[in-house]
């Protein structure tokens, strides 16, 4: 008897939230930096096995009945799908990996294989999106309609969602080329001390130095800063996504951060992910900044 897709689906993604729940109750008792490693490995697990079964969906949607066409004159075509098949393919092969390699990519510079991973991850959840709504959109239509059919046909739904993925994708990355913005709010804070008229603090946050943070973005983010002229500086959480043996050489410009009344770090929820909090506190402290623990 065969396996519907749904069905193989919901296998899937059950067996993994089993697999985390087990592994996490195994390790309940070890020290945190091995939970927070196991949790790190079952948001993984199960969030690939997500994506695997999204995976499928699309494909399905996409391929599903048009391996072949027919000519005019009967005679049958050869697999004209052949081509984009193998670009969809090594594109959804990509998503399926992105998380489980996203750990061992990690290097002073994003490498090419990490822009290509997440890429393409970010592509795929445009491409959900509008599944979605195509789906949406086909479901209201049975139910105030009264239809049979689908509103939207197959070929102008994959027209829709690539045309949409690409367009959402490609603004994306306009947006990460552009430089961070500077947001400037004045405050007025009752009983501040007359002798620091003036005072200027200067926040950044979420830099997530990682598998598309490197070193020379950094760079260009504390020569940013130090145009400012801060009195003191706040990092507020998520500086990093790695471990300090990896990332220590694209963080080392953190050194070059100065003002006269100190730079500070508190500590974000991927600060903690990274499972080796401690050693950043070390290595961060070493290079001059005051380090603050949110727990």
């Amino acid at each position: 008897m065969a396996i519907s897709t749904k069905t193989l689906c919901i296998a899937v993604i059950a067996t993994a939230i089993a697999i985390a729940v087990l592994t996490d109750v195994y390790f309940l008792s070890r020290d945190l930096q091995t939970r927070i490693q196991t949790l790190r490995f079952n948001l993984y697990l199960i969030a690939d096995s997500i994506l695997a079964c999204a995976v499928c969906m699309l494909w399905k949607y996409t391929f599903h009945g048009k391996e072949r066409g027919i000519l005019n004159n009967g005679t049958t075509c050869q697999n004209i799908y052949a081509v984009p098949k193998i670009i969809v393919a090594i594109h959804f092969t990509l998503v399926i990996l992105c998380l489980p390699l996203s750990h061992f990519i990690v290097d002073t510079e994003p490498s090419t294989l990490a822009y290509a991973l997440f890429l393409s991850l970010g592509f795929f959840f445009q491409q959900i999106v509008m599944y979605i709504f195509i789906k949406f959109v086909d479901i209201s239509s049975r139910v105030l309609l009264k239809s049979k059919k689908d509103v939207i046909s197959k070929l102008t739904g994959n027209v829709l969602i690539y045309v949409y993925a690409t367009i959402a994708v490609l603004y994306g990355l306009y947006n990460v080329s552009q430089p961070p913005n500077i947001v400037q709010i004045n405050l007025a804070i009752e009983n501040w001390p007359k002798s620091l008229p003036g005072f200027k603090i200067v926040q950044i946050t979420d830099i997530h130095m990682g598998q598309l943070g490197g070193k020379s973005k950094l760079v260009h983010l504390i020569d940013q800063v130090s145009t400012l002229k801060p009195d003191s500086v706040v990092i507020t959480g998520d500086l990093v996504d790695s471990q300090v043996n990896k990332l220590w050489k694209a963080v080392e410009p953190m050194k070059n951060l100065k003002a006269p009344y100190g730079v500070y770090f508190v500590t974000g929820n991927h600060d903690y992910y990274t499972g080796d909090v401690d050693n950043w506190f070390s290595y961060l402290k070493s290079l001059g900044i005051q380090v603050n623990r949110v727990e």
